[in-house]
């Protein structure tokens, strides 16, 4: 029996559906298998290990390591996000884990590129993991955005030019003689007005002793006892 013109129709856009229906199920990269010898009804538990705060400067790069591990049930088609923080500012791999059964663990890898024009602030985020068992959010990181510093500005050194007085019709050596032979005899001259004073001073205190300190500060022996205001008359003409 031949098929008339609208069956035709109506056949051949069941089989286009079906054709379009298998081409997404065959390209979409979802792993729905259930991990063999769990129960169906056993929760999945996992926990995380990854960094909570991380400073990095704007115009570079930088990888951070994250571990996922499965505690309770195992876990399927695992994927990993910073829930709040665009993802222009990085990326992971590997793109998901088909499975972590219980005990196992996944290692994800952040990559960080901070354009050099971002904002200097903190950007905060959710580390997200995704399953097919559900979604788990396991703390936060706290992303500081920094400036490079600015390159401090050269001073430029200023040479000062000393210029040299020449003295004309005289020689240079002949001043730093002359120089040097005044300071010697100003040396010589306060040298000998020093001592005078000092000896003055030294026979004015002898002459206020006792008697025979007198004598003997004066250089001269006791002969006799009237011979002891001639010899301090005589100590007097000395001073």
């Amino acid at each position: 029996m031949v098929l008339k013109k609208p069956y035709t129709q109506i056949v051949l856009g069941v089989l286009i559906i079906l054709v379009l229906v298998s081409s997404v199920a065959i390209s979409s990269p979802r792993i729905t298998a259930t991990i063999i010898g769990i129960p169906s009804a056993c929760k999945s538990k996992i926990a995380l290990e990854a960094p909570k705060t991380m400073d990095i400067y704007a115009g570079t790069t930088e990888e951070v390591p994250v571990k996922v591990k499965s505690i309770l049930c195992g876990v399927s088609y695992v994927r990993l996000e910073l829930n709040g923080i665009s993802k222009d500012l990085y990326t992971v791999g590997p793109t998901y884990h088909p499975v972590l059964a219980p005990g196992k663990e996944g290692n994800f890898s952040i990559f960080f590129d901070i354009p050099g024009g971002t904002e200097e602030k903190t950007y905060a985020g959710l580390y997200t993991i995704r399953t097919n068992e559900g979604k788990f959010i396991l703390g936060e990181l706290n992303l500081n955005v920094l400036t490079p510093e600015k390159p401090k500005s050269e001073v430029e050194s200023v040479s000062v030019v000393k210029e040299e007085v020449v003295i004309k019709g005289i020689d240079r050596t002949l001043w730093y003689g002359i120089g040097f032979l005044a300071s010697i005899l100003g040396i010589i001259l306060i040298s000998v007005e020093y001592f005078a004073v000092t000896k003055k001073h030294a026979r004015l205190s002898a002459l206020k002793r006792a008697e025979g300190e007198i004598y003997k500060a004066l250089g001269v022996k006791p002969k006799k006892k009237e011979e002891f205001e001639k010899a301090l008359r005589k100590g007097k003409k000395k001073g």
